[in-house]
């Protein structure tokens, strides 16, 4: 299927456009609660941005402020993974179809409807990353510090994007010796996961502390109410003192997301690994499981939280990311690649995400109509 670049760089601009002016919504109190975080009362998880934002907002946050913060970091997120996908696929002949392919993609939709989270500015610190020539221990060292950064905005750096940085790497090191090559690429994975056990130790307050640490948050809060289990995750709960939030493994609600948004969800992502597997066919079988799992690392993040739709939606934008890589590294994918996505191909991907949404955080209802959320709907014939 040919079409040219700037056509598709057109359509997906506009597509884009709409996702955004459909799915962006103003932030909900997780995400504002989240931005009250800071290192007032001692180092914490999450608290980088707040911190950031204590010394641009001393006297406190409104809600206004919220929405333009959120706002913000979602734009800039869309702006710079569009860029860097732009960029990268067009290397490839009729690379314009992926690009259109990404701007109707569910993973986007999710990350544009998840208004304000801090999944964006992760994203925006691993693109930084991709772009580095990975040539020396000195810039690998970078790419490192990069992520240990990001995990101070949100441990969730680590699944998220952490091995997607390795598998940068990998790539780019393939000439040197095994050993070498693979000291190389696990150095950000052990540089992050040291920080983050540190993060965890030091930055989880007792729980005696909680009540100082709300007070603190709800003084910044100058014209909003916070959601005070926002603050759980960052509490060492004594034993026998249950968390709001455990509440929620147990509710039916969760275990439908779970099986239809995850059924959907891996639907999805094994139609893209069909559409890959000839392109990377080449690729030695170390590599091939290195960008498989790479793409599908967020998901592990459901065995210790529950935000499904969310994890889904960033595994799916890997997919995009890891197309990107491989389109800049690798002249035998950059060739096969346009002619494993045929009419047939990108039609049955088109139709797919058209007609599949996840649920973003910042609740909408267009979820509860559309697949597989209108399920929920469905039950009342039972």
């Amino acid at each position: 299927m040919n079409i040219s670049y700037t056509t598709a760089w057109r359509i997906s601009y506009l597509s884009i456009l709409a996702m955004i002016i459909t799915r962006m919504a103003p932030p909900l109190s997780w995400a504002q609660t989240q931005f009250l975080f800071s290192y007032e009362a001692g180092f914490q998880r999450r608290a980088l941005l707040g911190e950031l934002l204590v010394w641009i907002f001393p006297q406190g946050l409104t809600e206004k402020n919220t929405y333009v913060i959120a706002a913000i970091i979602t734009l800039t997120t869309v702006a710079v993974l569009f860029s860097y996908l732009s960029s990268s696929y067009s290397r490839m002949e009729n690379g314009g179809v992926l690009l259109v392919l990404f701007s109707f993609s569910t993973g986007l939709g999710t990350l544009v409807g998840d208004t304000g989270y801090l999944d964006g500015i992760l994203l925006i610190l691993a693109i930084s990353t991709l772009i580095i020539t990975m040539d020396s221990m000195a810039r690998v060292a970078v790419a490192s510090f990069v992520c240990i950064v990001g995990a101070m905005f949100h441990e969730n750096m680590l699944p998220y994007f952490v091995p997607l940085v390795m598998l940068n790497i990998w790539l780019q090191n393939d000439t040197r010796p095994m050993l070498q090559r693979t000291m190389l690429t696990a150095f950000p994975l052990v540089a992050t996961s040291i920080a983050v056990a540190l993060f965890f130790a030091y930055g989880t307050h007792s729980y005696d502390v909680a009540d100082s640490l709300l007070r603190l948050m709800q003084s910044r809060s100058l014209d909003f109410d916070i959601r005070i289990d926002t603050l759980e995750p960052m509490i060492d709960f004594p034993d026998g003192v249950e968390r709001h939030l455990d509440s929620v493994w147990t509710k039916w609600y969760y275990t439908f997301q779970l099986v239809v948004f995850g059924a959907a969800g891996l639907v999805l992502l094994l139609a893209f690994f069909w559409v890959l597997n000839r392109p990377i066919a080449h690729r030695p079988i170390l590599d091939r499981a290195f960008i498989i799992l790479a793409i599908i690392s967020p998901i592990s993040l459901l065995f210790v939280a529950f935000d499904i739709s969310r994890f889904i939606a960033i595994a799916l934008l890997n997919v995009f990311i890891a197309i990107a890589i491989l389109s800049r590294l690798d002249q035998k994918f950059r060739e096969k690649l346009p002619k494993a996505i045929t009419p047939t191909v990108l039609i049955a991907l088109m139709v797919l995400q058209s007609h599949i949404a996840l649920r973003d955080l910042n609740v909408r209802g267009h979820y509860i109509t559309t697949f597989p959320g209108v399920l929920m709907l469905q039950k009342s014939w039972f």
